[in-house]
């Protein structure tokens, strides 16, 4: 939601009733920048069984620097003392679209994170994560890997764990929107293009393996003829990088490069152009 400085932006929450009876709804609303007219607090009826929304007018001050604002409403039902919280980002209309957390492939020592870029490209990105949304720790910079991605191993994620991430620049505004990832128990197999696709001169592919053993690779065209073959060998589960496409017979146009890896099958589409 887009505001402007020396503007009001309506903001609007829906809060439900579970129990059978109507219930009061006492509500406060925080500004977790420090702007002047927060808190802001009220009551509603809220029917029973049912849910009603609580619409509040937000003054966004003149003195307002660009960036975003987190505004956290707490509700708490009077005769159920049940306490609700919902938390909304505002961001000022010079903000560029915000990028988005496109992958995450997890690694036996590692997990491995990729954002399309969005308002980060050509910038610098700060990994920032957090375990409840409100505290966060910088973990490091996120490495542009071409085709408006960007790239980031988190090394100190626990298997298994639920994790807060985003993307902030030098003055901790929002480069990318948040996003909540449960970090996988163990590593997939999986095929990526590592390299720019579409590409003009070859491709360099990953294939993620989940543990020890030998991987077959083939490059297809469109027709359905085999134009490349590689065995790929694995001493432990990891990432293994492979070149495809630099050979004379790979003209312009449409491939389909295939990975097996036991009973397992992956398939990622390429495009070659000159």
């Amino acid at each position: 939601m887009v505001w402007w400085p020396g503007n009001t932006r309506a903001v609007a929450y829906t809060v439900t009733n579970p129990e059978a009876q109507d219930q009061v709804g006492n509500w406060t609303l925080v500004c977790k920048r420090d702007w002047p007219g927060f808190p802001i607090s009220g009551s509603v009826l809220v029917p029973a069984l049912s849910g009603t929304d609580i619409t509040v007018p937000v003054p966004i001050p003149d003195t307002a620097t660009s960036g975003t604002a987190m505004l956290i409403l707490d509700v708490t039902l009077q005769s159920s003392s049940q306490t609700l919280e919902c938390s909304h980002t505002l961001h000022d209309f010079t903000t560029a679209a915000l990028g988005t957390l496109a992958e995450i492939v997890p690694f036996p020592d590692h997990v491995t994170l990729t954002w399309d870029a969005g308002a980060a490209s050509g910038r610098r990105a700060i990994v920032e994560r957090s375990d409840d949304r409100e505290s966060w720790s910088p973990l490091g910079d996120a490495t542009e890997v071409g085709g408006g991605k960007l790239r980031f191993d988190d090394r100190t994620a626990a298997r298994g764990a639920g994790y807060w991430y985003r993307l902030v620049d030098d003055h901790e505004r929002a480069l990318s929107a948040v996003a909540f990832v449960t970090i996988p128990a163990q590593a997939t197999f999986a095929l990526h293009a590592q390299s720019v696709n579409p590409a003009s001169a070859g491709w360099t592919v990953a294939l993620d393996l989940p543990a020890a053993g030998e991987a077959r690779l083939e490059l297809y065209d469109l027709s359905g003829r085999r134009l490349e073959a590689h065995v790929v060998h694995a001493d432990a589960a990891g990432r293994k990088l492979v070149a495809l496409g630099n050979g004379a017979r790979v003209a312009p146009g449409v491939y389909s490069v295939v990975a097996r890896f036991g009973g397992q099958r992956a398939q990622l589409r390429l495009v070659l152009f000159r």
